[in-house]
């Protein structure tokens, strides 16, 4: 009740907004949440962080994606899009399946994971960054084809070096 609100005309409006089944809807009963003095906004989207609360994307493991997804929710982040590292096939198809084993079995306590940001290894050896030059190679379709079956179709962003 009372939340200042984006509209579409790029003002800002106090407003009431009716939520049903976490969707906003046209009515709703149930608890009034007093949001005056507050600002309205839909859900932020990350599609690039490496880890947080301790873990990393990368450690493959459905209770370090888990554990992030709860984070970033708390924090207002509702859609996530986690970035892999420089390893080899094996790690990154680890931690390929685990994300779509969690896209697969979300709770409403998580960010939504909808893809991955594949950071690396395709990138530039020069330009590595914090990337390991131990893993960078030249871009190879057949390991990103693998790699994209084991996610479920979930590689969304593709980091690749253009020489």
């Amino acid at each position: 009740k009372g939340a200042k609100v984006f509209e579409q005309d790029a003002t800002w409006s106090n407003r009431n907004i009716f939520i049903e089944d976490r969707l906003i809807a046209n009515k709703a009963s149930g608890d009034i949440l007093d949001a005056s003095g507050l600002i309205a906004i839909p859900g932020l989207i990350d599609i690039h962080f490496h880890g947080c609360m301790g873990y990393d994307f990368c450690d493959g493991s459905e209770e370090a994606i888990r554990a992030m997804a709860r984070y970033e929710l708390s924090e207002g982040i509702t859609t996530i899009c986690p970035a892999s590292m420089t390893y080899d096939e094996e790690r990154l198809g680890q931690s390929y399946d685990c994300a779509k084993l969690v896209r697969d079995s979300q709770s409403k306590k998580e960010a939504t994971i909808v893809g991955i940001n594949m950071e690396g290894p395709f990138i530039s050896y020069e330009k590595r960054g914090a990337q390991n030059p131990e893993f960078i190679h030249k871009p190879d379709s057949d390991m990103f084809r693998r790699l994209q079956a084991r996610s479920g179709n979930m590689v969304k962003l593709l980091d690749m070096a253009p020489e």
